[in-house]
């Protein structure tokens, strides 16, 4: 693993273990979710299997649309 595999790697545990503190202590609303959905994505992309963990705390009305919407809206990588 590469220095920076790692320091994504670090971000992303450390997105993941807020999500989950938040969630059992009850302070997870759609605004912090949100929030922890767009840092994971600036730290690991759209497209990555790690992105999987945020399905489980979709619980709110709404969330589950939100999420695989923001997952969606990848920006274009092709060239005109």
């Amino acid at each position: 693993m590469t220095a920076d595999e790692q320091r994504r790697d670090d971000r992303l545990n450390a997105i993941g273990m807020e999500l989950f503190d938040r969630s059992h202590d009850g302070t997870l609303d759609f605004e912090m979710f949100q929030a922890l959905l767009k840092r994971a994505i600036a730290a690991v992309g759209h497209h990555s299997d790690h992105l999987e963990m945020f399905c489980h705390y979709a619980t709110g009305e709404g969330w589950w649309d939100w999420m695989v919407r923001e997952i969606q809206n990848a920006p274009s990588r092709r060239v005109a």
